[in-house]
C-alpha cells in the first residue's frame, strides 16, 4: 500500500488483531516471517565483509509490532514538520544555519 488512507487501513487493521494474536492460542501465532538484518554492532556491513546469511526468521507478531512502531515514528515525523511549517529536520536546520549567516 502507498496511499495515505491505505496505510491508515493496514495500521488500524493491525492493530486490532494484534491483541487477538497475543491474547489466544491462536495457529496464526506460530507462523514465522522472514525480517531484514539488524546490525547491533553500529559498524558499517559491506558486501566484501558480511558473511552470507539466510533470511532471517521472526515471529508474525513480532513483525507486526515493527511494522507498527514504525509506522508511528513515520506520524511522528510527520508531525514534527508540519510543526516546523513543512521543512524536513535537514531543511529546518539548513534554514538556520542561512539565519546565522545573515544577522
Amino acid at each position: 500500500f502507498t496511499g495515505e488512507y491505505e496505510t491508515k487501513v493496514a495500521v488500524i487493521a493491525l492493530t486490532k488483531f494484534l491483541p487477538h494474536l497475543l491474547a489466544t492460542d491462536s495457529p496464526l501465532s506460530q507462523i514465522m516471517v522472514s525480517d531484514e538484518e539488524i546490525s547491533l554492532e553500529g559498524g558499517r556491513i559491506t558486501r566484501s565483509t558480511k558473511a552470507p546469511q539466510g533470511p532471517t526468521m521472526i515471529p508474525i507478531t513480532v513483525k507486526i509490532f515493527k511494522i507498527l512502531v514504525q509506522e508511528y515514528g513515520n506520524v511522528l515525523e510527520e508531525l514534527e514538520a508540519e510543526k516546523n511549517g513543512g521543512l524536513s529536520d535537514e531543511e529546518d536546520d539548513v534554514e538556520d544555519d542561512e539565519e546565522d549567516v545573515e544577522l
